[in-house]
């Protein structure tokens, strides 16, 4: 609409519209450019990641806003899992209120674009509630960095699972919100040419040798990090989840196959 409404309005409007009539008049009778040019366009369409505008449930207050009952208790959980008064403005966590939503009652902790602007985040649950983490449904995951705002490129990137262990880690480490690599934050990785830490939680080993495969087959500096069982990198904390990054072995193509098939024979 915006294109057109510029094609009407601008001072060449005449000319525009004749260029757009012969455009048009073009394809039509060249039905083999039609074709490939609505391929290309349905092609972008579907495959390109495109971010979703995200905002906040209602009635979303920072944290260290309010002194009632609801917001020390999440202050208290927030204490207990590590965090400071420092990381919970650093972080911009927040306390969702409004009943209205199935946010209410849990702490909500956000990730912001290069620019600043939220791409997502995750209301997590400070009770026995299920699921204990909830995301907005319109969130394109592919097409968005986690805590893209904090990284720098330049430096070494490691990639953990979720938000608190992001934080944890702290320095430099970006959500997947999963166990897979997202497309934006591999496309952001190739441009960059970034060294990389894979740093998934010690069940989800399996997923860490794809990742630093998918990686180290497109030039990639990787390195796997190995953590103990049951153990991932907010269970373990800042100190004690960089003796183990530290720890951390160069991946090449041989330790890959070599671990998968280690893997493989173990968890039969």
């Amino acid at each position: 609409k915006f294109a057109f409404c510029h094609l009407l309005f601008t001072e060449e409007w005449f000319l525009n519209i004749t260029f757009f009539h012969h455009s048009v008049s073009f394809l039509f009778y060249n039905k083999d450019i039609f074709v490939s040019c609505l391929f290309v366009f349905v092609c972008i369409f579907v495959f390109v990641p495109y971010p979703s505008i995200i905002i906040f449930p209602e009635k979303t207050f920072p944290i260290l806003s309010k002194n009632t009952f609801q917001y020390n208790r999440a202050r208290n959980y927030l204490k207990n899992r590590g965090f400071t008064e420092d990381d919970i403005m650093r972080y911009d966590i927040k306390y969702c209120e409004d009943s209205c939503t199935n946010m209410v009652n849990r702490i909500i902790i956000p990730s912001y674009d290069s620019t600043g602007n939220l791409n997502t985040y995750n209301a997590r649950t400070i009770n026995s509630e299920f699921p204990k983490y909830r995301e907005p449904s319109n969130v394109n995951k592919n097409a968005i960095v986690g805590f893209e705002y904090f990284i720098n490129w330049n430096l070494p990137v490691v990639l953990v699972e979720g938000m608190l262990d992001a934080k944890a880690v702290k320095h430099n480490a970006i959500p997947l919100f999963g166990t897979y690599l997202t497309n934006l934050t591999k496309i952001k990785i190739l441009e960059n040419k970034s060294v990389v830490y894979v740093c998934l939680d010690s069940e989800a080993y399996e997923y860490a040798l794809n990742i630093s495969e998918q990686l180290l087959n497109c030039g990639i500096e990787v390195y796997l990090t190995a953590l103990p069982d049951g153990q991932d990198p907010s269970s373990l904390g800042y100190v004690k989840i960089w003796e183990y990054i530290m720890e951390s072995t160069r991946v090449d193509s041989e330790y890959i196959m070599k671990n998968r098939l280690f893997y493989e024979l173990t968890h039969d």
